[in-house]
């Protein structure tokens, strides 16, 4: 089951990088980002596109990597204070 979920995990990265490959070939049409503190230089809008997108890919790997430290971390908490309980009460018998 591990297998698969890696192999259909793949696929749907190859098939967001082809879409996104796809959508920069038909967007060539230069621009530039410009806020208070920083202009970009002038890229093609399908590049800027391809980088939104591997962002948002990598702060969400990240924020799944945390929340599943969190909640593994209070896992093994609680299974502690199981084997506690579970000690206690076979001494209390």
């Amino acid at each position: 089951m591990g297998r698969f979920k890696v192999f259909l995990g793949l696929c749907v990265m190859l098939a967001i990088v082809i879409c996104g490959v796809i959508v920069a070939m038909y967007n060539p049409d230069m621009v530039q980002l410009r806020s208070p503190i920083w202009n970009s230089p002038d890229l093609r809008l399908g590049t800027l596109l391809i980088i939104a997108l591997l962002i948002g890919t990598l702060l969400g790997v990240f924020a799944n990597a945390y929340v599943t430290w969190k909640l593994s971390h209070q896992r093994n908490k609680l299974q502690k204070q199981l084997d506690q309980a579970l000690k206690r009460f076979e001494q209390l018998q």
